[in-house]
């Protein structure tokens, strides 16, 4: 099994696998040493704990939630489910939790590294069924903050602080879309086909919420520049109540440093007052002041049943966008 995990990791992101035994296990409560086997592993210049569940292990989703927090806690890693097989049903369970997962040979999901890859993919999630995270940044920038129309490809990279080849896969898929016209985007540069509220309505389908993964600490980082977000951000829009945490919004590159605080403050102040949100692009290129940008704002609480949230996003969004 673990040969197998190093060949898929090789296959499909041509990375060669840093692992060995976790050793310390002295923490750990014996029955979950029974489900797992431990083992440390490097990724990205990131380190975590890949936890192998034994073949006789069969656990359902929030079981998996509920001892994967204590093994963070214990180990001050992040903890990844590995698995040789796993129904699709409970895969797309473990996504809702925000558990980072690898069925090897099917599917690995890693939300702060931005990697979601399905069976038959070719790289990053690219179907046509959502956006890159470049692609939306890019399309919401030019919606809220200026055109980009008639820039280039390295003119927009450096707007919105990406790679040229990052960029340039936005403009394929947009241009795979039939968003954009075509045209030699390096030259000539992206011209949209459509502006305002069209553009909206045909992109939404492709769009989903920046937020891929919360966490709670009990004090503000004072040099990373984070936006209000979610219901905080809302209520300092509308005339909805505030929330009683304060929910702040920063770049899913900042999600090392913070967990790690979070492990090093959680057992000595127990009240935790903030939720931190990682987002898939940065907060910051697109809001114009201290809470982030509305379109994002609304994608990010679009599937919130209160029906209260529901109109204020609703009333937000008709009050700021002549369209």
């Amino acid at each position: 099994m673990l040969n197998k995990l190093k060949e898929y990791i090789k296959k499909t992101i041509n990375v060669d696998l840093s692992i060995s035994l976790h050793n310390n296990l002295m923490n750990i409560p014996f029955y979950l040493k029974s489900v797992f086997d431990f083992y440390n592993v490097k990724l990205f210049e990131h380190e975590f704990i890949f936890l192998f569940l034994k073949n006789n292990s069969i656990l359902t989703p929030a079981k998996i939630n509920e001892y994967i927090q204590l093994i963070e806690d214990k180990t001050q890693l992040q903890a990844v489910i590995i698995s040789s097989q796993m129904e699709s049903y409970n895969r797309e369970r473990l996504i809702n939790y925000k558990i980072p997962f690898i069925v090897i040979g099917k599917q690995m999901y890693l939300p702060h590294l931005l990697i979601d890859l399905r069976e038959h993919f070719s790289s990053i999630k690219e179907e046509k069924d959502y956006f890159l995270p470049s692609t939306q940044a890019l399309i919401l920038y030019h919606l809220q903050k200026e055109s980009l129309n008639g820039k280039r490809i390295n003119e927009i990279a450096d707007i919105l602080k990406y790679t040229s080849m990052s960029v340039s896969r936005s403009a394929d898929q947009l241009n795979k879309l039939e968003m954009i016209e075509e045209r030699e985007v390096r030259t000539s540069g992206i011209k949209f086909k459509y502006e305002g509220k069209k553009l909206w309505e045909l992109s939404l389908p492709y769009m989903r919420s920046p937020v891929v993964k919360t966490i709670n600490i009990s004090k503000k980082i004072k040099d990373l520049d984070f936006k209000y977000s979610g219901l905080l951000a809302l209520a300092k829009l509308t005339n909805i109540a505030e929330p009683e945490k304060q929910i702040l919004a920063c770049n899913s590159r900042s999600y090392p440093r913070l967990y790690f605080i979070k492990m090093n403050t959680q057992n000595i102040i127990s009240e935790k007052n903030y939720v931190i949100e990682f987002w898939s692009y940065d907060p910051k290129i697109l809001a114009n002041n201290e809470t982030v940008d509305i379109l994002s704002l609304y994608l990010s609480l679009k599937n919130e049943d209160d029906e209260r949230i529901k109109k204020a996003l609703n009333e937000l969004l008709s009050k700021e966008f002549e369209w």
